[in-house]
């Protein structure tokens, strides 16, 4: 008896609780994405396409700016270098469509288009305010426009213990994502942050008969600007109340995990179902077709 399958299953079953809780990965062994599709002609061009939706929660860490400001109340004037200081949770809902063609059936390239909603729960210090001041504030924001572009390719093809089809593959992706809540009429606050997502992941997929399980490890970067208003605070050298924090973001060398499963539906597409933990959480479902 062939315990193989049994054993993948209690694998993937295992690894489910500790992931539930950051940009999809993808089945790279998916046969919807190497198999001739239903609706593809002989000697025609073959378009893979993958609707998906998808929550990702990152926890951008502490990041502190220093710069050198001059209190304008002393005189002759004293200069020193002050922090700022900036840390948030982000959590984003995703729909988007991947559309892409294979090379070779050993490559696939491919673009990325779709929406974001964002809820971004962002902490603020800044002693050139106040040496008292910090200010925790929830933005939402969404849809918002996201785009990107992509590669995925097969490393190696082969079989486990002779009857199990396995497959290893890379995949790296960018996106490029904006996140914008403007209060400041009404309230006095805003917040704008554009964010530039590069991840590079590698993946193991087995194929049985009706699903394949797979799992991988991926590292992602994210850099861009971020920029905030809050004109609702007083203090000793601004008694008009407005703070303006704009900085670049950098976040890199973030370490996650992935597992996941297709299922093929008669053979027309493939289902899928995929949860990441580590240094960024995610947790999506997919359709995918070759046409």
């Amino acid at each position: 008896m062939n315990r193989t399958p049994y054993m993948l299953l209690i694998c993937f079953c295992i690894l489910l609780p500790i992931a539930v809780c950051a940009a999809p990965v993808g089945n790279i062994g998916d046969p919807a994405l190497w198999n001739p599709g239903p609706f593809q002609k002989d000697g025609g061009i073959s378009i893979i396409t993958t609707v998906s939706f998808d929550r990702q929660v990152n926890d951008l860490p502490e990041q502190i700016t220093r710069f050198p400001w001059t209190n304008p109340n002393i005189s002759p004037p004293e200069q020193r270098h002050y922090p700022q200081t900036r840390k948030s949770k982000n959590t984003m809902d995703t729909m988007g469509l991947k559309v892409g063609a294979p090379i070779n059936d050993s490559s696939i390239i491919y673009a990325l288009l779709g929406t974001s909603t964002s809820t971004i729960n962002f902490d603020y210090s800044d002693w050139t305010v106040s040496r008292s001041y910090a200010s925790h504030d929830t933005f939402e924001s969404g849809p918002d426009l996201y785009y990107g572009m992509g590669a995925s390719f097969v490393m190696h093809r082969g079989e486990y213990k002779g009857d199990i089809p396995v497959t290893f593959g890379m995949d790296i992706t960018y996106r490029r994502l904006t996140i914008e809540e403007d209060r400041f009429k009404s309230e006095g606050i805003s917040y704008a942050s554009t964010l530039d997502e590069v991840q590079l992941a590698f993946c193991l997929s087995a194929n049985m008969p009706t699903y394949s399980p797979y799992m991988g490890v991926k590292v992602a970067s994210i850099t861009g600007s971020e920029d905030y208003t809050n004109r609702n605070y007083s203090t000793l050298y601004f008694n008009e109340g407005f703070i303006h924090y704009t900085e670049d973001i950098t976040w890199s060398k973030n370490i996650g995990y992935f597992v996941g499963v297709t299922m093929n539906i008669k053979e027309l597409f493939s289902l899928g179902l995929e949860i990441r933990a580590g240094d960024e959480k995610g947790l999506g479902i997919n359709v995918t077709s070759r046409f």
